[in-house]
């Protein structure tokens, strides 16, 4: 897979591009920043249970309140 210089450019200031491969849509990243969400997330975390802790991570930050409805709504 090749890479635009744009693209290249997010990498390096620690972005992240989204490109399609053979049908299926991915996230390239560097290295780097993989370890550390590996480490927070684990690896032998079902997609059950990362979505349970997001959504428990959301409510103890208040996302769940009222006025955050706003911010659900897309133009």
């Amino acid at each position: 897979m090749e890479l635009t210089l744009e693209q290249h450019e997010v990498l390096a200031t620690g972005g992240n591009v989204r490109v399609t491969v053979d049908g299926l849509d991915c996230v390239v990243l560097r290295s780097d920043i993989f370890e550390r969400v590996a480490k927070i997330l684990g690896e032998d975390w079902t997609h059950d249970e990362m979505r349970l802790a997001l959504a428990r991570s959301s409510e103890g930050n208040g996302w769940d309140e009222p006025e955050m409805a706003v911010y659900d709504q897309h133009p």
